[in-house]
């Protein structure tokens, strides 16, 4: 909601905002989701389309359509649960050193335990498309990159391990086989670059994890693995 042009600037106190124009703008996901961090990166991007003047804003309203059935939109894989429980902050400073070489054990048996399961609840049919791939409606692969590259710079909690995993597991779904390599690519060069891009240790454990993962899916649909190669032969050169 947007301030009247014949609405007071600054409302009598405790009379409410004046009257308002209402505004809205849509858009569409590329899948069902239930993350809180897709959605509200998705209605920011609208609300900077709408570009109001912020000192004219008297409300916000977000809503969802065509809903689905809440088992198949909150399919979390195993790997991202068991990533997410890893690096989300637990306790206080203190505790955390306390326990960390706890943690590292609970690391290696939570996530090597586990690693069927990601396969089990990824595997949906593959397909093979013709439109180029899209990271919540961009096509733009630089832009699309530039935000993979934001997700890196955060720590990997649930929302952002989620939100990677599922674009790339994507990719390989919908058949967009050298999208997702050099989207691969892209992120082990910054994972690992002279200049560290990540500052959160943990996204190197996750996107190898993550790596290893979409080749085992790989070998099923193509019969050889495809991400772990592609990195070696960079290596070589």
């Amino acid at each position: 909601m947007i301030r009247s042009p014949d609405a007071p600037v600054e409302t009598p106190k405790y009379l409410g905002h004046g009257e308002c124009d209402a505004q809205s703008k849509s858009a569409s996901l590329d899948q069902a989701t239930c993350s809180a961090q897709v959605i509200a990166d998705v209605a920011l991007k609208l609300f900077t389309r709408l570009g109001p003047v912020i000192a004219d804003v008297r409300g916000i309203g977000v809503q969802c359509g065509r809903l689905v059935i809440l088992s198949d939109a909150e399919r979390k894989s195993a790997k991202s649960e068991s990533i997410n429980k890893i690096f989300c902050p637990h306790g206080n400073k203190n505790e955390q050193k306390m326990h960390k070489a706890g943690h590292k054990q609970e690391i290696a048996e939570s996530v090597y335990g586990m690693e069927f399961m990601l396969l089990k609840e990824r595997e949906l049919p593959a397909v093979f498309i013709s439109e180029s791939p899209t990271f919540f409606g961009e096509r733009d692969m630089m832009r699309v990159k530039n935000e993979m590259l934001r997700y890196l710079r955060n720590e990997p909690n649930e929302d952002a391990v989620d939100v990677v995993t599922d674009f790339l597991f994507q990719l390989l779904r919908d058949g967009c086989h050298s999208t997702l390599i050099s989207t691969c690519l892209f992120m082990h060069r910054q994972l690992y670059a002279t200049t560290t891009v990540a500052n959160d240790p943990g996204w190197l454990f996750a996107m190898n994890f993550i790596f290893d993962s979409l080749d085992e899916k790989c070998c099923k649909l193509y019969g050889a693995p495809s991400i772990r190669p592609a990195i070696l032969r960079c290596k070589e050169y």
